[in-house]
């Protein structure tokens, strides 16, 4: 029985349709061909130069700033898993766990408890503790779980603070994908959607939704702050100057601190105020989940608890002449970090030669607005192998005047704690290579 083979009707609907798809598939050929070319379509239709060396500095600053899942990472290299208590991160929470921390504090300030009492009590406390906000410990040890000195309090509170920085940057990164998400114009998704497929397509930081974040991300999130960015030249004169700033306490100098390097300079030009240059300059440095936070809301000060022996000299925000001072308070990715250049024409600080808990009440606040901390370096010796330069140096070690032999072995930097936010003016974003 052969078999009979039904011939298809043409349809004039069919055929239509056939060819819309043929002019459609066509146009997103010449968009594609366009976009490869560094071009891109606006929503007018109108052809402009795409991204330039400049704007995707700018694109991996904002990047790295809204980078929830390396939020996470540092979060969790402290000890607190994220995953496990986004859903309950608010006031109240962080509430609780200061209380639970006054507790704490309590038991370790009075002497009138004995040694045994003392730590079934902390046992208990940090137990109750680890409910709230659940630890991860890397090995089993009593020491390790136990919350019983000042540092694991300073440690805490640390953590509680990276955890309000982290719901502010969570929050805003939902709020911007959201707008993106209701826009209603389709034309301008398709441009969005060719740029993903052209452009190195990056997903989302969050582990839950993997969905795609193209550049109007980016622009949302530069909107999103009190400031406008501004990539600084490598071969002018404001990059040299915070470039030699950087290289002051360096082994360049006979420090003992290896160099470093400014891959690139952000100038942080505020939408209020007009920019200033400032005489002194000072580092700020913190985590990378702070940085949405201090360039939407401003400065931060610690967290306060009922304490006052917690914080070495009160409540204030320490800055620095020396970027390796500011370092440690960082968490590094791929010896890469981020530091805060702010500026000030003068500040009135008082020497502490002590840790006082009771500033800056124990200052006379009309004559001074902030304490300084001098530290001593060590400085490295010069190995020269001309004779007439030894002898110059056995004469000099001679010499009676103790102040400059110091001087001539030892530098020095200032740690300075502020207890006015308007007194740090922040300048740049300095991203900073760590050898």
């Amino acid at each position: 029985m052969k078999k009979v083979i039904k011939k298809k009707i043409n349809n004039t609907a069919q055929r239509k349709n056939c060819r819309k798809k043929r002019i459609l598939r066509n146009k997103l050929k010449e968009t594609r061909l366009l976009l490869k070319e560094n071009l891109k379509k606006t929503k007018e239709d109108k052809v402009i130069i795409n991204y330039s060396e400049s704007l995707k500095n700018l694109k991996t600053l904002i990047r790295d700033i809204f980078n929830l899942r390396e939020a996470k990472r540092q979060i969790k290299f402290l000890g607190v898993d994220v995953s496990t208590i986004s859903e309950h991160i608010g006031k109240n929470f962080i509430e609780k766990c200061i209380d639970k921390l006054n507790e704490i504090c309590e038991i370790i300030e009075n002497d009138k408890i004995d040694y045994k009492s003392k730590k079934d009590k902390y046992f208990h406390l940090s137990k109750e503790y680890y409910r709230i906000i659940p630890h991860i410990f890397p090995y089993t040890n009593y020491d390790c779980f136990i919350i019983n000195e000042k540092e694991k309090i300073k440690r805490e509170l640390r953590i509680l603070e990276l955890l309000q920085s982290y719901r502010e940057l969570r929050n805003k990164d939902y709020e911007i994908k959201e707008s993106i998400a209701k826009e209603e114009n389709n034309s301008e998704k398709l441009n969005e959607s060719l740029n993903n497929s052209v452009n190195s397509i990056e997903k989302s930081y969050e582990d839950d939704n993997h969905t795609t974040i193209n550049f109007t991300y980016y622009e949302k999130a530069l909107l999103g702050t009190n400031y406008i960015f501004q990539i600084v030249e490598k071969n002018s004169d404001e990059f040299l100057r915070i470039k030699h700033f950087l290289y002051r306490y360096s082994d360049k100098n006979r420090c003992i601190y290896p160099k470093l390097s400014l891959l690139q300079l952000y100038r942080l030009n505020n939408k209020y105020h007009s920019f200033k240059k400032y005489d002194n300059l000072f580092w700020l440095g913190c985590e990378m989940p702070h940085f949405y936070s201090i360039l939407s809301h401003g400065l931060r000060f610690p967290l306060k608890i009922k304490s006052k022996k917690i914080y070495d000299y009160g409540y204030g925000i320490t800055i620095s002449h020396n970027p390796y001072s500011q370092l440690e308070n960082t968490i590094t990715r791929n010896n890469i970090a981020y530091l805060f250049v702010c500026g000030n024409n003068g500040l009135k600080g008082r020497k502490a030669n002590s840790f006082h808990p009771d500033y800056p009440e124990k200052m006379n606040k009309s004559k001074y607005d902030s304490i300084f901390i001098e530290h001593k370096i060590k400085l490295q010796e010069i190995k020269s192998d001309n004779i007439d330069e030894k002898n110059t140096k056995k004469q000099e070690i001679k010499t009676d005047n103790k102040d400059e032999k110091n001087t001539k072995n030892y530098d020095y930097y200032y740690d300075y704690v502020i207890y006015d936010r308007a007194k740090i003016n922040l300048l740049y974003i300095a991203k900073i290579q760590i050898p």
